[in-house]
């Protein structure tokens, strides 16, 4: 192994480090402790901890379906962030699933550091791109979700330390360790037990396959022992030219981040070219493996495992979501999966190639990874801040229920959270009292289907994480807040980064679904990035009709 020279080594820890800090300085900006869809799935495990007695039918608690998942480690960590603090903080749970993407750098820093003793440059010059890659705002929806950074991040984490143990270590308890835990984090997490099979049967290690097998059949089968079906599921289908279009833009959803034009377009041409690589490259190893049966390196068993593991991800999830656009396929919470094919198949080809080529592969990864992951930031900072605004919003609307300023959170649901500081605090009395400024109506305000849609164009936007209009509805019971979604400044340099991320307008869409039946007063509500706010009366109208929530049957 080449030595490495103390400039270069502090070179590769900077730009090693880069992205990490910026990713958890913008993490700290904009987390909140509020729970977000699947969030009060886990408050709701904790109230039924508590009222369920016995050890056995608890821990059965643990194990219990959430949809068509076991998360019994979501609930785990839940159960002891709740032990530790007095409190279930959704930050806490966010901090320990954003860790996993990690632990996740710190192997593929294993792979590249086991490059023959002979490759001429230092592993640790390669490493950048990894984590340019792993740490950027690709990832928003996740690293903002507690439930979701726990689940989709650690399940990925868990899996891919299990092939690794499977492919470089002789023993089998690691492996093991991780398969489990990777089966009861997340759904796909059963994809580990086919993969760690072929390994074995690769390495001819017969007897540790055997064993394999054996563990594999009793974790499948306590997986499906009283399985039922979600009956909430949606049952949209999509024919099978969606489903492969859908699964070549998913895995290449991190194309998205580029400002190269559409994103579905971007994503489906990424995912077509890092497609294609891979199972060009599978299709190298199959032939190797047939001429030389049992010969395949460690490396190239690991690449095996984890195309598998990502390329087989896809088609579940684009065979059960294709059905409801393919638009949904490219998403946030997905990206990681797109993510981690990049950095297999940079890792890969830095493990098979040696001097100019290494090098090529090498700065073509830093240069492709450090560009989107920049990118990255002016692309998804919208989504971020309406994700925090739309957060903050609906826990004023959940905890002021009556026309005055007073909580209203029942007695148990305070017992397991806190509400998060919000910006509205500072000045909630007033918000309960008539706005005492000019008179500024919406441009527009539509009300049709049980939708409010409510549009302007007059108004500058600032870019700050609270900073925005937003729309508050008075009537003689209580008030409502809402975030309205700012427009996008359509110019290509604020896609580079060098202008606002916002232009003139937002938009605002109210279901009257969320709404009790009253006639509302409408009320604008400017915040600015420092702080200060302004609220003017509109003079507008609407009258609400309560029709009530289409109930989706749960399974938690």
């Amino acid at each position: 192994m080449a030595r490495l020279r103390p400039l270069e080594l502090v070179l590769a820890g900077l730009l090693t480090a880069l992205p990490i800090v910026v990713f958890w300085y913008v993490w700290a900006q904009y987390a909140l402790n509020v729970p977000k869809w699947d969030d009060h799935a886990l408050k709701s495990f904790l109230s039924k901890l508590d009222a369920t007695t016995g050890l056995a039918h608890k821990v059965l608690l643990f194990f219990s379906q959430h949809n068509e998942h076991r998360i019994a480690y979501d609930r785990f960590i839940t159960w002891l962030d709740f032990i530790v603090a007095g409190k279930l903080d959704f930050r806490t749970l966010m901090i320990i699933g954003n860790l996993s993407l990690l632990c996740l750098a710190g192997i593929f820093a294993a792979i590249l550091k086991k490059q023959p003793v002979a490759a001429p440059t230092p592993w640790v010059l390669f490493l950048p791109p990894v984590t340019f890659l792993l740490f950027n705002l690709s990832q928003w929806e996740n690293m903002f979700w507690g439930m979701a950074a726990l689940q989709n991040f650690t399940v990925a984490l868990w899996l891919f330390w299990s092939i690794y143990a499977l492919c470089y270590q002789n023993t089998l308890f690691t492996a093991v360790l991780m398969a489990v835990l990777a089966t009861i984090t997340s759904g796909n997490g059963l994809l580990i037990w086919p993969i760690g099979a072929v390994l074995l049967a690769q390495q001819m290690r017969w007897k540790q396959f055997g064993y394999w097998l054996g563990i594999a059949a009793a974790c499948i089968g306590l997986y499906f022992w009283d399985y039922e079906k979600p009956k909430g599921n949606p049952t949209a289908q999509a024919g099978m030219s969606a489903i492969f279009k859908g699964w070549l833009a998913f895995n290449g959803a991190a194309g998205e981040a580029l400002p190269l034009g559409d994103a579905f377009r971007i994503s489906l041409l990424t995912g077509g070219f890092l497609v294609i690589l891979t199972l060009f490259l599978l299709a190298q190893l199959a032939r190797k493996s047939a001429k030389t049966p049992f010969s395949l390196e460690k490396a190239e068993l690991l690449f095996i495992g984890a195309a598998f593991f990502l390329l087989g991800t896809a088609a579940l999830v684009v065979r059960s979501r294709a059905g409801f656009g393919l638009e949904l396929l490219i998403t946030s919470r997905y990206k990681l999966y797109s993510l981690m094919l990049m950095v297999v198949l940079y890792v890969y080809g830095i493990s098979k190639t040696r001097d100019w080529q290494q090098k090529a592969v090498g700065l073509t990864g830093f240069f492709y990874s450090a560009a989107l992951c920049g990118f990255s930031y002016p692309a998804f900072l919208d989504d971020t801040i309406w994700w925090r605004q739309w957060m903050t919003t609906s826990q004023f609307n959940w905890t002021y229920t009556n026309n005055e300023p007073v909580s209203t959170i029942d007695a148990a649901t305070a017992r397991w959270i806190d509400n998060a500081p919000a910006f509205y605090d500072v000045f909630l009395n007033d918000l309960y009292k008539p706005a005492q400024g000019t008179p500024a109506p919406f441009i527009s305000l539509k009300q049709a289907n049980n939708q409010i849609t409510i549009s302007d164009t007059s108004f500058q936007n600032q870019t700050g994480k609270d900073a925005n209009t937003y729309v508050l509805l008075r009537s003689p019971k209580r008030l409502y807040l809402y975030q309205t979604t700012p427009t996008l400044n359509s110019g290509r340099k604020a896609r580079f980064g060098l202008a606002p991320v916002f232009g003139k307008g937002f938009t605002a869409q109210i279901a009257e679904a969320y709404l009790d039946t009253a006639t509302y007063q409408l009320e604008r509500l400017i915040v600015r990035i420092d702080g200060r706010i302004e609220r003017h009366p509109t003079g507008q109208f609407i009258k609400a009709q309560f029709i009530g929530e289409k109930d989706i049957e749960k399974n938690w």
